[in-house]
């Protein structure tokens, strides 16, 4: 994962190798998850391994409501073009 900061000091630009797709002022939490998913592309992905990623350094394990929070980011993500798949009941597949 390669990360810059814009000359201006402006939102963090992150870009992935392995799916050349840019995304732009995605909040942390969302570079976490896909940077889990990028790690291993083509491969599933449980959904208790990217709420890990999302919420791992938090002693608690992150909120209640933490698998909706990462059903959430997964949907922004593939609102901004990133292919990824659902597997229903297994988790999610980064094309």
């Amino acid at each position: 994962m390669q990360s810059r900061e814009p000359p201006d000091g402006g939102p963090w630009r992150w870009t992935s190798g392995y799916c050349r797709r840019t995304v732009r002022g995605t909040a942390a939490r969302a570079r976490r998850v896909f940077n889990r998913l990028a790690l291993i592309r083509g491969a599933v992905v449980t959904l208790q391994d990217l709420i890990e990623a999302a919420y791992g350094d938090q002693l608690d394990g992150g909120p209640l409501r933490a698998k909706n929070n990462v059903r959430v980011t997964m949907f922004r993500l593939r609102r901004r073009g990133i292919r990824i798949r659902i597997c229903r009941g297994r988790g999610y597949v980064l094309l």
